[in-house]
């Protein structure tokens, strides 16, 4: 949490972005640092992220958008379970679990997508997860084809091929249609902004 804080203090003094986009693994799904342990929710770990944001400054400068990661719904069973806590703490109203989009300044197109499906269960089985024909479907909805001054900019914590499906050409084809792809899933080891 403390380097989650430097940086997001650093971005908000220094940068002070129009959109910070956070993908995923916002909360641990832990109680302690041991490793072996079932992962599930706890809502200190939501609390601690909202702390982290206030404390941080950085709802004074920049609009908020965050897409749910592995840790973020570890052993949820349901969409509205009451310990699905990512649609109750992120900055953003949470219109679909598994695809949104918004357009800003009519350019740039964000389609936000999260491959899994209720219940999910923890690690090892929910690191790869799949991505059914139903959510697949629903995301080729949200991209923009029809104007060429629009940019689809995909967003979603698991890196492309760290998902699988029944449909792997038609899933190849729908991310082919982006100009940039946003992910997450990656812990790593110092704090740095990739851009």
């Amino acid at each position: 949490t403390k380097h989650i804080l430097e940086i997001l203090t650093g971005i908000a003094n220094r940068i002070k972005p129009y959109l910070v986009i956070i993908t995923g693994d916002i909360a641990d799904a832990s109680d302690s640092s041991t490793f072996l342990q079932p992962r599930k929710q706890y809502k200190l770990n939501w609390d601690e992220y909202n702390k982290t944001l206030h404390e941080s400054g950085i709802l004074k400068v920049s609009q908020i958008f965050e897409v749910p990661g592995n840790h973020d719904i570890y052993n949820v069973e349901w969409e509205t379970s009451e310990k699905n806590y990512f649609p109750k703490y992120t900055q953003h109203k949470v219109q679909s679990m598994n695809v949104e989009s918004f357009l800003i300044e009519g350019q740039f197109n964000f389609i936000s997508i999260n491959p899994v499906k209720f219940p999910y269960i923890s690690a090892p089985l929910g690191m790869m997860p799949y991505t059914s024909t139903s959510v697949l479907n629903e995301f080729e909805t949200h991209f923009i084809n029809d104007n060429p001054s629009v940019s689809n900019i995909i967003i979603s914590h698991y890196p492309h091929y760290s998902t699988w499906t029944a449909h792997p050409s038609k899933m190849e084809k729908i991310y082919s249609k982006a100009r940039l792809f946003l992910s997450g899933h990656f812990h790593p080891r110092t704090k740095e902004i990739v851009h």
